[in-house]
């Protein structure tokens, strides 16, 4: 009966479901605060980090530079570098063949220091390892006028901190000595022999009659976090530390 009334059985409607919006909640002050302190902590040891590692490339290059510079001044002087400017007369061409090389460096400057020809008094067989250029101020003597063949000067804030000469019992005189301090020390070589003459001058520009066994150059940065250090041994030794 219920087909003959045009009535579909089991008809069903279709039910609608309310829609439930799914809303992403975003940063709070705090987190947002949290994450900024983050990231400038992680900034700050990047830049301070960075700082440090280029000062002590710097300082190294520093160092290998002063180092060089001695070891240009010992291949002058082992393998025998004429110094032209000593000739006077014929009878002084052998004698230019003798002339000793060496490194100074001086208190009042530790930003710079100098190669030198170490001029040689007449009939002697070397010079006094001393540089004494002209015009100087100290007491004369008779191999003056020292000849300079090259100046260096360290950049970036690097420093020569101080300069020892060291006893055979390790004991060092440096140009930082509150009592008796180094005004200049000299680093020189003369064929045929490797080993350096180390002399160290007192502020009245006397030199010291202690006899040295090697030479400690102490190198710093601006900031004084770091140290390097050149030592020249007994037998021509060069190092860096």
């Amino acid at each position: 009966m219920s087909d003959e009334m045009g009535i579909i059985p089991n008809l069903r409607r279709p039910v609608c479901l309310p829609l439930r919006i799914s809303c992403s909640r975003g940063f709070t002050i705090v987190e947002l605060l949290v994450v900024v302190f983050i990231i400038s902590i992680i900034t700050v040891i990047v830049l301070f980090g960075g700082g440090r590692f280029d000062r002590s490339i710097l300082l190294t290059d520093a160092a290998y530079e002063v180092s060089l510079a001695i070891r240009e001044a010992q291949s002058y002087g082992v393998n025998v570098r004429e110094e032209s400017s000593f000739i006077v007369s014929k009878d002084d061409l052998s004698d230019a063949f003798k002339t000793g090389y060496g490194v100074h460096f001086d208190a009042l400057n530790r930003s710079s220091f100098k190669i030198f020809a170490d001029k040689f008094p007449s009939g002697a067989e070397s010079g006094n390892g001393i540089f004494r250029p002209p015009n100087r101020s100290g007491p004369p003597d008779d191999d003056d006028d020292d000849r300079e063949i090259r100046s260096y000067s360290l950049t970036r804030g690097m420093t020569i901190t101080k300069f020892c000469g060291v006893t055979a019992d390790r004991m060092e005189e440096c140009s930082t000595d509150t009592s008796a301090p180094i005004a200049a020390l000299d680093v020189v070589f003369t064929r045929p022999n490797p080993e350096p003459t180390i002399t160290a001058i007192n502020p009245g520009g006397q030199a010291r009659n202690t006899k040295y066994s090697s030479a400690k150059l102490y190198l710093g940065d601006a900031f004084g976090s770091r140290q390097r250090t050149v030592t020249v041994g007994i037998a021509g030794q060069i190092s860096v530390q």
